[in-house]
């Protein structure tokens, strides 16, 4: 730019002072011309969104995945062996039940143990609804108000038992608790 600034002060003719503010005045306006830059500036900002999930939706999201994962773990559980299931049962049974392996062999298995019998409980999730209040239909606690945050839910159930020809599936509503955030469910051994 002062190369600009010199080489017009000299076209001008040189030393008078109205040539000279002429050359500033022309400088200004030229200078653009002598040293086309431009400037960019960006802006970069970021924002955070924080999202707050209501406490009620966040603990039926948890418990819809504890049940879900307990049906599952039934499922893993016969397919290991007869005996991993029925223990399965008794380990996530409801606790007031009480009911034992020999409860579930003697109520469920009277002829002995079904190796090979597998069990599959596929949930209908949307299905999955409060149900506080329920109370148990029959066994040992017939009569009493299920403890913990109870669901019932639409189940398809499918059963083979590999002694007989296959049954077909068929759809229940169950239910299910969460109690110290564990799922249970109510399969009764009646006495």
């Amino acid at each position: 730019m002062m190369a600009c600034a010199v080489s017009l002060f000299e076209a001008m003719g040189g030393n008078s002072l109205a040539r000279f503010v002429a050359a500033a005045v022309a400088l200004v306006l030229i200078s653009a011309a002598c040293s086309s830059t431009s400037s960019t500036t960006t802006s970069t900002s970021t924002s955070t969104t924080t999202t707050t999930l209501d406490p009620v939706v966040a603990e039926r999201a948890a418990d819809v995945q504890l049940i879900n994962d307990l049906w599952w773990g039934e499922r893993l559980a016969f397919q290991v062996g007869f005996d991993e299931g029925v223990r399965y049962w008794v380990n996530n049974n409801y606790p007031q039940m009480e009911c034992t392996y020999s409860d579930y062999i003697r109520s469920w298995f009277p002829a002995g143990p079904v190796e090979g019998l597998t069990v599959e409980r596929l949930t209908n999730t949307p299905s999955i609804a409060r149900d506080d209040g329920w109370v148990i239909p029959g066994g040992r606690l017939q009569g009493q108000v299920a403890e913990g945050r109870v669901y019932v839910m639409s189940v398809e159930v499918t059963r083979v038992d590999p002694r007989s020809a296959p049954e077909p599936a068929v759809t229940r509503n169950l239910h299910v608790t969460i109690l110290d955030g564990e799922a249970h469910f109510f399969i009764g051994c009646p006495s």
